[in-house]
């Protein structure tokens, strides 16, 4: 998005026909908030969660059907981002939103995708949604090296390149039951194998962020294809 230039933008419309007009609107605070973007109309049942983290105080609300709000704890809401909103996790304990165990947001063959914000590589983990690693799964950047890694069904699988500390960087990840692929800044940068079966745990709440996070995530999805 540019303030300056030209921008584009996704958009879902039932019909599209030569005399249809798509109408955009935007800094009008008066205005009142349009249905489709609270009720999930926007989003396709393969999305298992979309987070803007637009808010800035309260929950974080999931734009999809699903339901998968973030209840936050110790997490800066006020902070700006790349689109829309973003929200800033201090690295204490903890810093993080609990978005219950919702058995959609269990792991399958999928993309997850966020804008994040990186401010230190030395100790810290920095989670941008999971169950935890051994419970069910990991998505996130790794400690020293700032590795994207997707931890799935086997092993955990990591970027070939970091992601560089102080910047926004938009990270990509997808499992489609053989491989799983990392893209940076929209530019494939690794392809691993993996055909292990999907790990499930609708016990284990899910969290964005978490008490071992030190950086900035913003406009957080996480879809499955074909559902």
């Amino acid at each position: 998005w540019s303030t300056n230039t030209n921008s584009y933008v996704w958009v879902q419309l039932p019909m599209l026909s030569s005399t249809t007009t798509i109408y955009a609107y935007w800094g009008n605070p008066i205005s009142p908030t349009p249905t489709y973007s609270t009720n999930g109309a926007v989003w396709s049942n393969g999305y298992r969660g979309v987070w803007h983290l637009a808010e800035t105080s309260g929950t974080a609300r999931d734009s999809t059907r699903r339901g998968g709000d973030g209840t936050p704890i110790a997490v800066d809401q006020n902070t700006n981002g790349v689109v829309d909103g973003a929200d800033a996790f201090t690295g204490n304990s903890p810093s993080e939103y609990v978005c219950g165990s919702s058995s959609s947001l269990d792991v399958g063959y999928g993309t997850w995708e966020s804008w994040v914000y990186a401010t230190n590589y030395v100790s810290s983990f920095i989670n941008v949604i999971g169950k935890g690693w051994s419970a069910a799964y990991w998505y996130g950047l790794m400690q020293t090296s700032g590795k994207i890694r997707l931890h799935v069904a086997g092993p955990a699988h990591d970027s070939n390149g970091a992601i560089p500390l102080n910047q926004w960087t938009h990270i990509l990840s997808t499992w489609d039951g053989v491989n799983v692929r990392h893209y940076i800044n929209g530019v494939l940068d690794a392809t691993v194998a993996e055909i292990g079966l999907p790990k499930a745990n609708p016990g284990i709440n899910t969290h964005i962020g978490a008490n071992y996070s030190d950086g900035i995530s913003g406009a957080l999805t996480y879809w499955w294809p074909g559902m």
